[in-house]
């Protein structure tokens, strides 16, 4: 069956993991993190079990499976990155209307190339992305958490990150999508076993340009732990006072209350 069922070997995890593991029997490999990052309630609620996992060459791969709460849709998503965590190409399998379809974008000099297959003729499309890249399918919340591992700690301050993607639940594009993002804090909070949890609070502006030549944007919040591994997201829009579609890591729902207080 199609390729991102590849499986990948479990180790220990210091951060709440996944139970069990998705992947296990490449040599080589080993699974860094893994988990389930929840959206509760609203129009959006799913679940997404996601796995980050170092393979043999050196680079990393995240492999996901999300599911409606609803039962509307479950869609898999691969991402593969090579060893500095650049994005190298994506493949997922996804469903438009009921009917499956096969995406794949791949990373090309100063773009990235989405071929969209599914009942009727394949579709290829262009997007322009460059000097550095981001991939995604929406409506993985994953790969927003690797502009952390991008972040130029050193500069800190207001960085522009560039992305292109294609939705896995509606024929949609995301081309010349441009996202401000900047580290507004470092809290921590108390975990229920009494240890501490130190994290990263990153703020981010997207910026998604709409065919009608509108702008589409968004406001996002998203907490990692200091080794970049997620925590939780905020999306909402701009200037919004309502909390928002909120997404925690399974096992730290104890966290919201300190970095969300209602």
């Amino acid at each position: 069956m199609f390729r991102l069922l590849a499986v990948f070997a479990l180790v220990a995890l210091p951060v709440h993991a996944a139970e069990p593991s998705l992947y296990s029997g490449v040599v080589g490999a080993s699974v860094l993190d893994s988990g389930v990052m929840v959206v509760a309630s609203g129009p959006n609620a799913r679940e997404e079990t996601f796995e980050y996992v170092k393979r043999p060459d050196g680079g990393y791969s995240i492999l996901n499976t999300i599911t409606a709460a609803n039962g509307s849709y479950r869609v898999n998503g691969r991402f593969d990155y090579d060893a500095q965590w650049n994005a190298t190409s994506v493949h997922g399998i996804g469903v438009y209307n009921g009917e499956p379809v096969v995406i794949a974008l791949q990373r090309e000099p100063r773009r990235v190339a989405v071929t969209v297959t599914g009942k009727g003729k394949p579709t290829r499309s262009i997007s322009v992305c460059d000097p550095t890249c981001l991939i995604d399918m929406a409506p993985s919340a994953n790969p927003m958490f690797v502009m952390t591992r991008h972040y130029d700690f050193a500069a800190a301050g207001e960085q522009e990150f560039l992305w292109a993607g294609q939705d896995l639940i509606r024929p949609q594009a995301l081309t010349d999508d441009h996202v401000f993002i900047v580290l507004k804090d470092e809290p921590k909070a108390k975990r229920n076993d009494g240890s501490e949890l130190k994290m990263r609070h990153f703020f981010f502006l997207e910026n998604i340009p709409q065919p009608n030549g509108q702008m589409f944007r968004l406001e996002f919040d998203i907490w990692t732990d200091l080794e970049h591994r997620p925590i939780a997201f905020r999306v909402r829009p701009p200037g919004s006072a309502a909390v928002g579609t909120v997404g925690m890591r399974k096992g730290f729902e104890e966290v919201r209350a300190q970095i969300l207080p209602d």
